[in-house]
């Protein structure tokens, strides 16, 4: 099967989703590395997606840059994290001059241990939502003493020890984030507050940012949900306020928007890439909800 983010099952399979992009992906590390690390300023791979095969570390120490993760856009500042999964699409969009960031890669192996150790689903909710960590004044020294701690395992440890050891690392970073983001629930004791129809939005939300590649129906949602489409379709009126179909187009359409924009892959591999049947539906679907062809949209852009 597969490993689980709180009550929502990953996939291995979804890893090949996304197997054509290898061929545009950047990479940071070496494939089947381990553990490996350095510091960038991003510029090789600006509009191309990160290849993680595990998790990815990323520390801003100067300026600062704009990603799309999952096709939403955030900055990411001096003293910001972020922790990169897998199952993420990372793109570098813009950065500033002067722009640095420190990076450790982990491998799945090293992984894998942590995300089953760590079964709060208010965490990995909240972690897929805000991927861009602001972290408080005192944490970045930390967090540097955390990377320089990865950097001392990689360099002068047996193997017979080293995977151990990295998992028991980043088990301790992601336990911390953890622990942190339910302080600050605590004390704004906003969360308490939610009802559980706000829940059922949020966990829709969350459900379509990880499966409309492959379900873009209403239905597959209100099933995982068990809720019915019409009280799913109140729910998504009142709180999102659009109905769910119309929230899955939209997250499909930035999807397309983001492969135009960021790449010169052709119509028929975005439309191999987004699980289209061809290129022509998916034509269709982008003149019916943008008004201009998928070819217009991207020659506004200057783009050839």
């Amino acid at each position: 099967m597969g490993r689980k983010l709180g009550k929502y099952p990953i996939f291995a399979s979804q890893k090949g989703i996304f197997q054509y992009m290898k061929s545009f992906k950047y990479r940071l590390s070496p494939e089947g590395s381990e553990c490996s690390y350095g510091t960038t300023d991003l510029r090789p791979c600006l509009g191309c997606p990160i290849e993680v095969e595990g998790c990815v570390v990323l520390m801003c120490t100067e300026g600062v840059a704009l990603f799309s993760i999952d096709f939403h856009n955030y900055t990411f500042r001096r003293g910001d994290l972020l922790v990169v999964m897998y199952d993420r699409t990372v793109i570098p969009l813009k950065v500033s001059a002067g722009f640095r960031v420190e990076w450790v890669s982990l491998s799945l192996s090293v992984c894998n241990d942590t995300f089953y150790k760590i079964s709060s689903v208010k965490f990995w909710d909240r972690f897929y939502f805000y991927p861009v960590c602001r972290l408080e004044p005192e944490h970045p020294r930390l967090v540097e003493s955390w990377l320089l701690q990865v950097k001392w395992i990689a360099r002068h440890t047996e193997d017979t020890y080293r995977t151990e050891l990295l998992q028991s690392v980043f088990y301790q970073l992601m336990l911390s984030l953890c622990c942190e983001m339910e302080r600050l629930s605590l004390a704004s004791g906003k969360s308490e507050k939610r009802s559980h129809a706000w829940v059922v939005a949020n966990d829709f939300m969350v459900l379509v940012g990880r499966h409309y590649v492959k379900h873009r129906d209403v239905a597959y949602y209100a099933t995982r949900l068990c809720v019915s489409p019409d009280y799913l379709n109140k729910l998504s009126l009142k709180y999102i306020l659009m109905t769910p179909k119309e929230y899955i187009n939209r997250q499909c359409i930035m999807a397309i928007k983001t492969y135009l924009s960021s790449t010169d892959l052709s119509v028929k591999n975005i439309a191999n890439e987004l699980n289209y049947e061809d290129a022509s539906y998916l034509c269709r679907f982008f003149r019916r909800m943008t008004g201009m062809s998928p070819l217009e949209y991207r020659e506004r852009l200057g783009k050839p």
